[in-house]
């Protein structure tokens, strides 16, 4: 008999062992997990039988053990830059399954009593079934909060930055730990639970109201932070479309220059011919040509908002190797403010050469296609990129650095969209911007 009961109290441990580890690898989207998962919860086994069933009295020090090993069991295995969010969640699943177990008892102990036994049976693991009981309904409840748990604390790693900020979090499941295991050395001490009762309720009640305090101030926290980066990124926004408007009235300027040279050259030119030296004019002529494409350089589109952009990524892509292929049907006038236009191009190409140099891949390439059909202003760019991330599965413009959020906002002042995708090592973005009327766009395309 005490064979079979030692197996229905080992087995419940072992596989809630199995799911509060496989929860703490998937929170930190750990590459190969199974050694760890199994290896770490047959440790924490072993160590919860030596613990109730080979010494002769159950050790505070091996109750340390067993809540300090998962804790510094995940660093080895996390991944590089997710150690301390490892950590985090470790102690946030053990906080979890010493409330749940507590709470358990809670409710355990009373109903023992009305149905007439001994609230001992409960902890016996050698002649009762009880503590089997409890271990089983454990691992039911336990797998349910710890997944919950585990969702929580991706969408608290989400936010960004709260890494550190969850160590003050630690203080919190640590403190709670200590105290029910207080009330578990002192339970077998009286004849009954009722005299500890108030103090039992009342430090429920203290832990969970510190837990939503706690969950409260990262909501505000991450408000705050949320309001940082709008601002920050509307600056940068700013010093984008100052620096292309800069560019683009060196532009005019520049072409004026031009202007005023080519008139020159021209007259000079009509000077040989009407002189019969149709060589020389020949010769001046294509030395117009030379200068113009120096100077000028090439033309992406007939607007010139637009082309100041192009411009400028087109030179930072030379400079970093990655070919731009631009083809792009924009007309010289749209109903869509200049700053929008600069905000959308810009932010497209800066985060896809981000995506593409990060990306590794041998052919860095950029497309971007952008055209007037069907009274709206469609532009499609795609470049080679890593996979991303589980945690940015719904959101992959995250994994080049930028959120939906300030393109959705263009897009929505004009009742247009946003679309993203990341397919075969590629990501492609979609903007759709209706227009006010219908317009046609002069055809470019540059390698």
């Amino acid at each position: 008999m005490f064979y079979v009961i030692f197996l229905c109290n080992s087995l419940p441990i072992f596989l809630g062992g199995l799911v509060l580890y496989y929860v703490a690898a998937d929170v930190v989207s750990m590459q190969r997990p199974r050694a760890y998962i199994w290896g770490a919860c047959s440790i924490s086994t072993v160590i919860w039988i030596i613990n109730q069933y080979v010494l002769t009295t159950e050790s505070s020090a091996m109750d340390l053990i067993s809540c300090l090993f998962p804790v510094f069991s995940i660093l080895p295995f996390a991944p590089k830059g997710r150690k301390l969010q490892g950590a985090v969640t470790m102690v946030a699943l053990l906080a979890v399954q010493t409330g749940l177990m507590f709470t358990i008892g809670y409710i355990a102990f009373p109903l023992a009593k009305k149905l007439g036994y001994a609230y001992t049976e409960l902890f016996n693991n050698t002649t009762s079934f009880g503590s089997a009981i409890m271990c089983f309904i454990m691992l039911f409840l336990g797998s349910l909060a710890y997944y919950l748990t585990g969702r929580l604390m991706i969408y608290l790693f989400q936010g960004g930055g709260l890494s550190s900020m969850l160590l003050c979090f630690l203080p919190i499941p640590i403190s709670q730990t200590i105290l029910v295991n207080i009330i578990n050395r002192v339970l077998p001490t009286v004849h009954g639970v009722d005299g500890i009762m108030i103090s039992y309720t009342l430090a429920i009640l203290l832990a969970i109201v510190a837990d939503v305090a706690f969950l409260v101030g990262v909501q505000k926290i991450r408000q705050v932070s949320q309001l940082r980066e709008q601002v920050r990124f509307v600056s940068q926004q700013l010093d984008v479309q100052t620096g292309h408007y800069r560019q683009l009235q060196e532009s005019i300027l520049t072409v004026n220059q031009i202007r005023h040279d080519l008139n020159n050259q021209l007259q000079a030119a009509y000077h040989l011919l009407e002189s019969g030296e149709t060589a020389l004019a020949r010769r001046q002529l294509d030395q117009v040509q030379d200068s113009l494409h120096q100077q000028v350089g090439t033309r992406f589109s007939s607007n010139l908002m637009v082309d100041a952009v192009l411009q400028d990524k087109a030179n930072s892509c030379r400079n970093k190797g990655i070919s731009l292929t631009v083809n792009a049907e924009i007309p010289p006038e749209l109903s869509i403010e200049n700053a929008h236009l600069c905000s959308v191009f810009s932010n497209l190409l800066d985060n896809s050469i981000h995506g593409a140099l990060e990306s590794g891949a041998a052919d860095k390439g950029i497309t971007l296609h952008a055209a007037v059909r069907n009274n709206c202003l469609i532009i499609r760019c795609n470049n080679p990129a890593c996979k991303p991330e589980r945690s940015q599965s719904r959101d992959p413009l995250r994994l080049h650095g930028l959120g939906l959020e300030i393109l959705n906002k263009i897009a929505s002042q004009y009742n247009g969209s946003v679309n993203t995708e990341y397919k075969d090592g590629w990501f492609y973005a979609s903007v759709c911007l209706p227009l006010s009327r219908t317009l046609e766009g002069d055809s470019m395309h540059v390698n």
